[in-house]
């Protein structure tokens, strides 16, 4: 298994502030620490105010890739800044799980049953940016952002599904979909990149089979009857590996029914955060997204026998939640963009950016996100 990056060259303020925590640890982590410490919890080796890159987090087991954040009262109303913070920790290779100080204090026996079997089920570090999906905050995505799914209900009326027909959902998330194709009468199998998002989906979905893989490199031992994705494939830079592996998991004269981000897609977003981060450092951002036109990626599928039988390239303004829509859609989405940039001058480049959108997409309280769809309906040749 390939462990977390460790740590290389922390200055010495980063690691007088960590042990400085350690002397001033809260009673809910002290409590937990108790538990943690001295390989107390089956073995499993912890430690306390471990740094990763820019962050301390509070307890940190390198072997298992787990670090466990205990948010106090401080917490609240942080859920943007905690966003952020558990994103780069999770570039790095770590799986983040939060307990509160009333969790520690009220249910401890579960908290340490939620953090062995964390320990037991850990995972290698995320793949690159081309592999597909790095890393999500997958309770962000379904409080702020549940827009990618809900979306994507009219897109499941494009397949035709008979009952017991084996359906592939590449790019599952949540699996809130996967879910809605189960209800319809197909056995359904959800294959996502992230860790994060198949572990909410197995705990929401315990009766739907779902796998941790990469979309540009995996097989199946029997070809589907179907392949399903929504608002997935322009996330997966190697967008011909990724082709090239679901024509493979599809039987001839299997359906192939699938939404991403087009040409064009969140253009003004990405200039906005792009221009701001230049103007801020003088960085200059690339789009971290593969947004095809309809002749690109229909020519990519029928290359690999995936006949396209219709497509369409249209507008979709997309509304964010809140008057902190635009910073959270930065925050969700936008983690591949940012993580070379400081705490603070990230804050600086989405406050810009925001300034900059906000004559033109805030309307009565409400972000609209310039959303461009690709939706493609084909059968396997």
């Amino acid at each position: 298994m390939n462990t977390p990056k460790r740590n290389r060259a922390l200055s010495e303020k980063t690691l007088s502030h960590a042990r400085e925590l350690r002397r001033n640890m809260t009673p809910a982590e002290r409590i937990l620490w108790k538990h943690l410490r001295a390989h107390n919890l089956a073995g499993f080796k912890f430690r306390r105010q471990h740094p990763i890159g820019d962050f301390i987090t509070d307890f940190c087991s390198v072997e298992s890739g787990l670090v466990i954040e205990i948010d106090g009262d401080t917490h609240a109303g942080r859920e943007q800044q905690d966003a952020w913070r558990t994103a780069q920790i999770e570039s790095k290779g770590y799986r983040v799980i939060r307990f509160t100080n009333e969790d520690v204090h009220q249910r401890l026996a579960g908290v340490l049953e939620e953090i062995l079997k964390a320990c037991a089920h850990a995972h290698p570090q995320p793949l690159p940016p081309g592999g597909g999906n790095t890393t999500w905050n997958a309770s962000l995505y379904d409080t702020k952002h549940n827009f990618v799914y809900k979306f994507g209900e009219d897109v499941l009326d494009l397949l035709e599904i008979a009952p017991g027909m084996r359906v592939l959902d590449v790019g599952c998330g949540t699996g809130y979909l996967t879910a809605k194709l189960t209800e319809r009468g197909a056995q359904v199998v959800g294959l996502d990149n992230s860790i994060s998002m198949i572990d909410k989906a197995r705990a929401a979905y315990p009766n739907v089979q779902f796998i941790a893989a990469d979309a540009s490199d995996f097989s199946v031992e029997t070809p589907f009857d179907a392949i399903f994705s929504n608002a997935a494939l322009h996330w997966v830079l190697r967008a011909e590996e990724a082709a090239r592996c679901m024509a493979m998991a599809l039987r001839p004269g299997g359906q192939f029914v699938i939404e991403m981000g087009g040409k064009g897609n969140v253009s003004r977003m990405f200039g906005a955060i792009r221009d701001a981060v230049r103007e801020t450092t003088g960085a200059e951002l690339t789009l971290p997204w593969y947004f095809p036109s309809v002749a690109e990626y229909a020519g990519l599928l029928e290359k690999y026998g995936i006949e396209v039988r219709a497509a369409w390239l249209f507008d979709r303004p997309t509304p964010l939640e809140g008057e902190d829509g635009a910073r959270n859609w930065y925050a969700m989405f936008g983690g591949s963009l940012l993580k070379e940039l400081s705490a603070d001058e990230r804050e600086k480049a989405i406050t810009r950016a925001e300034n900059a959108l906000r004559p033109t997409m805030f309307k009565d309280g409400v972000w609209q996100a310039d959303y461009r769809r690709l939706r493609i309906v084909g059968v396997k040749k």
